[in-house]
């Protein structure tokens, strides 16, 4: 069984495109900010202490399972951005990025538990470049209200109305939105994989 460890309705909806059958389970991993890792060690320690937090006695006794864990955070110059805590935040950080370029940072973990319990780890880290545009306040306003994006990391939604501030776009959107899609799949295309 698959089992995708994530409340993320992107990463649900990701995931449906494939037309396999998983689970969806929320983690019970409360995301607090590293200081002393960087932004790529903190997205995949993020996800994989996500997918490690669903793992109890009864998921094992009834493996084989994959766990899905993934985390999504932006990196702009080595800063960490997460998701805004209100409004006025969300407002700060459309600011901080207004003509510069960022990083997402959409990491995967892939738990895969054996019939006899063995737990195998594998992690992945997918770059995507935004260059956004040098647009005004009354713009971040006018997307605010819009979009709402108070649960997205960086305060932008690269599937919805976003597109009216960004420039440039460089790597998968699927990874944008939140979940690695070619590696993954890549991952369950391996003939020896059984979950």
């Amino acid at each position: 069984m698959i089992i995708l460890a994530s409340t993320s309705p992107r990463r649900n909806e990701i995931l449906q495109g494939l037309k396999i059958p998983f689970q969806i389970k929320t983690p019970r991993f409360k995301e607090e900010t590293a200081p002393h890792l960087s932004p790529e060690a903190e997205a995949i320690f993020f996800a994989l202490e996500k997918a490690k937090s669903i793992i109890d006695k009864t998921l094992i006794a009834s493996a084989p399972h994959l766990i899905i864990g993934s985390d999504t955070l932006l990196a702009l110059e080595n800063e960490k951005i997460g998701k805004p805590k209100d409004e006025e935040d969300a407002f700060q950080i459309l600011k901080k990025l207004r003509g510069k370029t960022h990083q997402i940072l959409s990491s995967l973990a892939l738990l895969q538990i054996s019939s006899s319990g063995q737990i195998q780890e594998e992690t992945h880290l997918e770059k995507v470049s935004v260059s956004m545009k040098n647009y005004s306040d009354e713009e971040i306003q006018n997307y605010l209200q819009l979009d709402q994006p108070w649960d997205k990391a960086g305060a932008y939604s690269i599937q919805e109305n976003a597109k009216s501030l960004m420039k440039n776009f460089e790597g998968e959107f699927e990874a944008a939105m939140g979940l690695p899609l070619t590696y993954l799949k890549n991952y369950l295309a391996h003939p020896q994989r059984h979950f």
